[in-house]
């Protein structure tokens, strides 16, 4: 491979983390893997912004004890009569 060749791959994949796509939807584009992409990111040393997915702001994680805590809350409601 050329070395103009290796430097258009880095500025495409550069142009993809500067433009905020997520590296899901990059590797979809470049119709590799992703675990391909992140080797080829890993090499070259280019800065991949992290974008925040998952649970909105205000979303709270159920836990184990948050479920125990809430059941606990049902028995008791069960045994008062309304």
């Amino acid at each position: 491979m050329t070395m103009r060749h290796q430097r258009e791959r880095v500025e495409l994949v550069q142009s993809l983390a500067q433009s905020r796509y997520t590296q899901a939807e990059a590797a979809k584009i470049l119709d590799i893997s992703r675990t391909n992409l992140n080797n080829f990111i890993q090499r070259n040393g280019i800065y991949w912004p992290v974008i925040r997915q998952g649970r909105k702001s205000g979303e709270q994680r159920v836990t184990k004890d948050s479920v125990i805590d809430n059941q606990g809350s049902i028995d008791n409601c069960n045994g008062q009569q309304a």
